[in-house]
């Protein structure tokens, strides 16, 4: 009787998990919105890193769109203007170089 109330907890267990992770990526392939983090260089030269939500088929397109946008930064009361984009992830993945991931760490959040 135990054992059969165990196996029946861990198969719940797996079919939750399970139908958790195939929502999600289900809702990604459908449009549905993802945070991102952009390495960016604004005018003056100062390189930041600026978060969004954004559909997940935006993301390739998305370093174009900042390039002459105003973007709001934690140093600065005002906005100001993005220079160049130099990489954008989703929020959870790391950037592919050294100075990128550098500038993320010392980002405050």
């Amino acid at each position: 009787m135990f054992i059969i109330k165990r196996l029946a907890k861990i198969a719940l267990i797996s079919v939750v998990a399970s139908s958790t992770i195939f929502t999600q990526a289900a809702a990604e392939q459908n449009g549905a919105k993802v945070e991102i983090k952009c390495w960016v260089e604004l005018y003056g030269g100062k390189d930041i890193i600026h978060f969004a939500n954004i559909n997940l088929q935006n993301l390739n397109g998305y370093g174009n769109y900042l390039v002459g946008r105003k973007v709001k930064t934690a140093f600065r009361k005002e906005k100001l203007k993005v220079y160049k984009v130099k990489e954008c992830v989703k929020l959870n993945e790391k950037f592919s170089s050294d100075r990128g991931r550098q500038v993320d760490e010392n980002s405050i959040r």
